[in-house]
């Protein structure tokens, strides 16, 4: 090889030398577009990997729903049950008030057979008879048969009087019972009447303890101004320093109209929790329908006016599920009446960290510098709380099991 070199003029040197550039320049070429293919299949099966998870997902989620229908049914089989049961209650209550109504009217034939007659005069026929031979002049044979005469025209009329002593019980008693029965009647319809006059008023009771309650009337609010009126109360406590401190809760009523006869009474309903997180903020379905009627709306008064939430459940499975899938978006909703656009903000870049305290799991979202935003716990199987620091969740913690003592 070298000597071949050494034989080769300039012009047959540059030309190898030109060769072997454009070969070298082909391989880097094919070497390109080897790694550009490997990237293309990495890139696939990413994607391949998305869409399987994804399709693990949802198989997850028609699962839950499958339990969640086979739960309802169960539920809807046990109403059904509880219905017959108390038909057939109903029914015995019945027939044993006919059956006391009968011994009743038993015990007044009774009544009416009885009879009030008094002692008969007690005469002697020989008496009778020698007392009318000396008057009036008669055989015994003619006064024998005047008496028998007398007598029987005696037991017709004592039968004709306690006939009419009978009529005159029996039309008594049935007076007696009609009076009672219209009376009874006119009572129920008066007490209808006077117990539809009174508004219906609804009684709020808390989920933890609450140094004060502030009532918002939802009726014909939409959801910008459900969070206005939040926000303006939330704004009246940290200027009130009196009633800056404690416990203070918002609960939501709305006015629906009853008609009783010719008259429409209003009556003051609350609220339930999937009312409020449909009317008042943008929380999925996903969440909402797993939640109980009774919630709490509150804010927590030490350092600062900390707002806090409770829900209620009896599916705690579905409502952990929904809170994996989509815990940021369900528990930084509800404080968009509370939060600046800058609080909001660090939220949506945020990421959930893993706590326990006090022997509860907590996931609390953390911004870049490790300051805690919000975060939730269940503090038992029926019981969600959100809260924005993990001094609000010990605050309230104490409370809870104050009011609701429960053995984990």
């Amino acid at each position: 090889m070298a000597a071949a070199r050494l034989a080769m003029s300039p012009e047959e040197e540059k030309a190898e030398w030109q060769d072997r550039e454009e070969y070298l320049r082909a391989r880097k070429k094919e070497a390109a577009l080897s790694m550009a293919s490997n990237e293309q299949k990495t890139k696939l099966e990413e994607e391949a990997k998305a869409r399987e998870e994804l399709l693990q997902k949802q198989k997850k989620l028609e699962a839950l729903e499958l339990i969640r229908k086979q739960e309802e049914q169960k539920r809807k089989q046990q109403l059904a049950e509880e219905q017959k049961k108390r038909d057939s209650e109903t029914e015995a209550e019945r027939v044993r008030k006919i059956e006391q109504i009968m011994e009743s009217q038993a015990e007044i034939k009774g009544l009416v057979k009885q009879e009030a007659g008094g002692p008969q005069t007690i005469r002697t026929l020989k008496d009778d008879i020698a007392e009318t031979v000396r008057r009036d002049k008669i055989t015994a044979s003619k006064i024998i048969i005047q008496e028998k005469t007398m007598r029987q025209a005696a037991r017709a009329d004592e039968e004709l009087k306690k006939k009419k002593r009978r009529s005159t019980i029996v039309m008594t008693i049935s007076l007696v019972l009609v009076t009672l029965g219209v009376a009874s009647v006119a009572f129920v319809w008066w007490q209808k009447k006077e117990e539809a006059k009174q508004p219906v008023q609804a009684v709020k009771e808390s989920l933890i303890f609450a140094d004060r309650q502030i009532k918002i009337d939802a009726t014909n609010l939409n959801r910008e101004d459900l969070r206005l009126a939040q926000k303006k109360e939330y704004e009246k406590l940290q200027a009130d320093d009196a009633n800056s401190n404690g416990i203070s809760e918002l609960y939501f009523t709305k006015v629906t109209s009853e008609t009783v006869g010719e008259k429409v009474i209003e009556k003051t309903e609350f609220l339930t929790a999937s009312d409020y997180l449909s009317e008042a903020t943008a929380v999925t379905d996903d969440f909402s329908r797993f939640t109980s009627d009774n919630f709490m709306v509150g804010f927590l008064g030490h350092n600062s006016l900390s707002p806090f939430f409770i829900f209620k459940t009896n599916n705690y499975k579905n409502l952990a599920n929904a809170m994996l899938l989509d815990g940021k978006s369900i528990i930084t909703e509800p404080y968009s009446p509370f939060w600046d656009e800058d609080k909001k903000n660090l939220a949506r870049g945020s990421l959930f960290e893993d706590i326990t305290l006090k022997n509860y799991d907590l996931r609390v979202l953390k911004d870049n510098l490790g300051e805690s935003l919000a975060g939730y716990v269940f503090l038992d199987e029926k019981t969600l709380l959100i809260f924005e620091t993990e001094e609000d969740f010990l605050k309230i913690l104490d409370l809870f099991l104050l009011t609701r003592p429960t053995t984990r």
